[in-house]
């Protein structure tokens, strides 16, 4: 779920924790754009994401990443697909 450290992000990915799913909490976590005047999201909220989609029962992993820099969002990916490959805890 991108968008996740706050707002509707959040809002969606709790309620899908809440209603039985696995949720990987993806977030910039920082400032979007220099030309923009909105408050960036922080990495503890992002941690209370998944804080409150654990609260559920459900299995929830945070991210931080910028999903507009494809090269990097991937090397994340597959860096978390390989932690994780094979584990029932993550």
């Amino acid at each position: 779920m991108t968008g996740a450290a706050r707002g509707i992000g959040r809002a969606i990915a709790v309620e899908m924790a809440a209603n039985g799913a696995d949720i990987v909490a993806i977030d910039i976590a920082g400032e979007v754009s220099p030309t923009s005047n909105a408050v960036p999201a922080s990495q503890e909220e992002l941690d209370e994401t998944v804080r409150m989609i654990k609260s559920f029962g459900s299995k929830g992993e945070s991210i931080k990443a910028d999903i507009r820099d494809i090269a990097a969002w991937r090397h994340k990916l597959i860096a978390w697909s390989e932690i994780t490959a094979g584990s029932t805890s993550w």
